[in-house]
């Protein structure tokens, strides 16, 4: 079966078709979709002042690491390609020369907009590149860009998978895509799928280790690019391994294979499960980037397990490597023989990096009650939800707060701050009943709008005096409020001073 998703590419995307892309968050994956948009842009005008193509990135790395893998291509169309990893060299390098394709995450777009460096008015194609999932502050810089995105903008989504967050993302802002998602073939997933975790720059190290660690009879390595094939075949000859080695070679994987060890990860799961199809004794290896590693386990349909070197097992023994000189410091400072044995069984499951991420983000929800101050009542720690409505379609914090006491049947005491903005609202619920708020009200229509919910990113909050929750009623018709030390409600109506005894100065 021809892959959708090629064929979709080789042909490009006309003036104002929008677009879904399946793919792995990996910048050799990015390239397959951005590649062909370079004629197009190049078609329109190569010597235009401001970018004709913007990809958006959910951090810097991305940027860097998705600019990196079409620059090349870009000068074949005499186009210059600017990743935006720092503000200030990107606005000396804008006025220098414009930029006709601008990667950047959207918090470093909005400062090149403010700045008066970047308009966005010529814009062609907008690609949103893995932003399904972004914290607060980095959604409200992503909904300022979209807004100064032109209309006529063709728009295109490349998500690791089609989840209710990226349904949403591409109902507000890529409506009717053409969604490229190549089917599934009948196949087995491998009978042993692991993975070792390293960073983009370190992936030839992984490879080494591994080698050195498993020492295999035979292996085979796969890659998905020329770069990528000559990062290892470079590596293969300084361990010894030639061109006509039988130990250990790169290219096509032969049926008879017991070790096979992606340097890249496939693009889809039907690239996967073709790996594999004939080789149901294989020993399957990926080396991935933590952010692929929940790709990864949806490419594998979840049966996927830690590779553990040994020499990573013994530097997580000894403990000496805050965040992230602070951890450095406590595991330079103590013993933690009582702590390791805790999460050693957790290492057959998760691999030490998400074991290590899981342990930050409860240490950090903990500073986050620790710093607060004392409130006046004890109110159950309070989770923020992100919903889909806002002023643009007539919604007001009243309507929010009816529908969630009345749907997901829970008092106002257990609903916190409203925020309601022009794309989306935010409001705050007890932690406990969180996600089944979450499940109530996904679907409901709330003033003719179909509401998509999810927990925001972020630590709890413990919840604080309902000073804002008392004044917002009084704002909705709904009565008094306290006053602004918290002290008992007031009468709005009477006169502040008028029972007040006068002071005798004499």
């Amino acid at each position: 079966m021809e892959n959708e998703q090629d064929g979709a590419a080789a042909a490009g995307v006309s003036r104002g078709q929008n677009q879904l892309h399946v793919l792995p968050e990996d910048w050799r994956s990015a390239a397959s979709v951005l590649e062909p948009l370079l004629e197009r842009v190049n078609a329109i005008e190569a010597d235009a002042p401001n970018p004709r193509l913007l990809v958006i990135t959910n951090d810097t790395e991305a940027a860097a690491g998705v600019a990196g893998r079409i620059a090349e291509a870009a000068a074949g169309h005499g186009l210059r390609v600017l990743a935006v990893t720092d503000t200030r060299r990107a606005v000396r390098a804008l006025r220098a020369s414009p930029a006709h394709v601008i990667v950047a995450p959207a918090a470093a777009i909005v400062d090149l907009m403010q700045s008066a460096t970047l308009k966005l008015d010529g814009l062609k194609i907008v690609v949103l590149a893995w932003v399904e999932e972004l914290s607060l502050a980095a959604t409200r810089a992503f909904e300022t860009v979209m807004a100064e995105v032109p209309k006529d903008a063709a728009r295109i989504v490349i998500a690791n998978a089609v989840t209710p967050a990226v349904e949403q993302l591409t109902e507000r802002y890529a409506r009717r895509p053409r969604r490229m998602q190549p089917a599934l073939i009948d196949a087995p997933a491998p009978a042993s799928l692991s993975y070792t975790t390293t960073s983009e720059s370190t992936r030839r190290t992984a490879l080494r280790r591994i080698l050195d660690a498993l020492d295999p009879a035979s292996a085979f390595v796969v890659t998905r690019d020329p770069d990528s094939r000559a990062e290892v075949e470079t590596l293969l000859r300084a361990l010894g391994y030639g061109a006509d080695s039988t130990l250990v070679r790169v290219g096509d994987v032969p049926t008879d294979a017991q070790l096979v060890i992606l340097y890249d990860l496939p693009a889809n799961e039907s690239e996967l499960r073709k790996l594999v199809s004939d080789r149901p004794a294989a020993r399957v290896v990926a080396i991935v980037t933590p952010r692929q590693i929940a790709a990864l386990r949806r490419l594998a349909g979840g049966t996927i397990s830690p590779l553990v070197l040994p020499e990573a097992a013994a530097r997580a023994r000894t403990r000496e490597e805050a965040l992230r000189d602070e951890v450095r410091g406590a595991l330079a400072a103590g013993q933690f023989s009582r702590e390791l044995l805790a999460l050693e069984p957790l290492l057959s499951d998760f691999d030490g990096a998400e074991i290590a991420a899981a342990t930050l983000r409860l240490l950090e929800a903990e500073r986050a009650k620790t710093h607060l101050p004392p409130t006046a009542t004890s109110q159950p720690a309070m989770t923020r939800l992100y919903l889909n409505v806002g002023t643009m379609d007539n919604v007001r914090p009243s309507d929010l707060v009816g529908a969630i006491t009345n749907e997901a049947g829970i008092s106002k005491a257990e609903v916190g701050r409203v925020d309601v903005r022009e794309r989306h609202s935010t409001i705050e619920v007890a932690t406990p009943v969180a996600n089944a708020v979450v499940s109530k009200i996904t679907g409901l229509s709330i003033r003719n709008r179909r509401v998509l919910a999810r927990v925001d990113e972020g630590p709890e909050r413990p919840a604080r005096p309902r000073r804002d929750d008392v004044r917002l009623g009084a704002r909705e018709g709904g009565g008094g409020g306290r006053d602004r030390k918290g002290g008992p409600p007031r009468d709005r109506n009477a006169r502040p001073n008028r029972d007040r005894p006068r002071r005798n100065d004499a």
